[in-house]
């Protein structure tokens, strides 16, 4: 009886490790890890370009404006091995500058006071081609009073009241400022009062009512009010210097032949070309880009010194 008994012992082990060496040997079947394939397979099949932007619309609006300049830029790039042409999105231009700097992505969409301040600091990134917005690289700032005020040139400001748009606005508030610091005005210490109204159409709609004597807006800012007071009810005392439409700048160690391959087809967008007006007008005013470099955003920085010595 014992003899059977360990028999019957020997016959449970001996199934029992036939079953364990068939599922050493069996094939075992690939983990769900789509998400991460998919991934690998985009990095590993072709380089994946990256173009920062700050969010200004909500991303998934963002990507689907952006689509077809990726799409395009990708198309442009195979030759050097480019899969795709990836958006990269950052809240603000200090986390977009972050990425670029430390090589997160390739190309930024910048501001043009963020490339100024990057001039300041000394980071002279190179700029392949700058936006131009309804037909125009630049725009200007200009500074108004009422048609029938007595002040007809800066010098006649000492004393009055003023009023910005925003401490952030080129044309309403930093480029006006330096034209006021250069002919001789210091507004913090020679204006009566200085207001900060936040939008273009309320400092010409104050200066109008009279409850400021002057104020800085964008050239063409009168338009947008034109149907409540006609633009001939303003005096243009004086206007600033071309203010640079936003630069596309790329990182310093990026291939060469890339960087003009990027500018060559931003440049080859053309307003009057069906296929490149499909891609611009996904950005609204965009009507194309035009070469730039550096040197186009030297009056830019010298602003923000100006506004660093005589404001903050």
């Amino acid at each position: 009886m014992v003899k059977g008994l360990r028999i019957l012992i020997l016959m449970v082990l001996g199934i029992s490790f036939l079953f364990f060496m068939a599922g050493c040997g069996a094939e075992k079947k690939p983990q769900n890890t789509s998400t991460k394939s998919a991934a690998l397979e985009d990095e590993s099949a072709g380089k994946v370009l990256k173009l920062g932007r700050i969010t200004y619309l909500d991303p998934r609006e963002m990507i689907k404006q952006h689509k077809p300049l990726l799409d395009y830029l990708a198309n442009r790039l195979k030759k050097y091995g480019y899969k795709k042409v990836k958006l990269v999105l950052a809240k603000d231009y200090e986390g977009v500058l972050k990425k670029l700097l430390r090589g997160d992505i390739d190309v930024a969409w910048l501001g043009t006071a963020v490339y100024a301040q990057l001039l300041n600091q000394g980071k002279e990134l190179p700029v392949l081609v700058r936006a131009v917005w309804k037909g125009k690289p630049t725009y200007k700032g200009m500074i108004v009073v009422r048609a029938d005020s007595p002040i007809n040139a800066i010098k006649d400001l000492k004393g009055k009241k003023f009023a910005f748009v925003d401490e952030h606005s080129a044309s309403g508030f930093e480029y006006p400022f330096a034209l006021l610091v250069e002919n001789g005005i210091n507004p913090r210490t020679d204006f009566a009062q200085i207001g900060f109204l936040k939008q273009h159409d309320r400092v010409l709609k104050a200066v109008f009512l009279g409850k400021f004597d002057a104020g800085a807006v964008y050239k063409d800012a009168r338009k947008r009010i034109k149907d409540e007071i006609p633009p001939s009810k303003f005096k243009i005392i004086a206007e600033t210097k071309n203010i640079p439409n936003e630069p596309i700048v790329v990182r310093k160690d990026l291939s060469e032949n890339v960087k003009e391959e990027i500018k060559k087809a931003l440049l080859d967008l053309k307003i009057d070309d069906p296929q490149s007006r499909k891609i611009l007008k996904s950005f609204g005013e965009l009507t194309g880009f035009i070469e730039a470099s550096p040197k186009d955003y030297y009056y830019a920085a010298k602003v923000l010194r100006i506004i660093k010595k005589y404001w903050h």
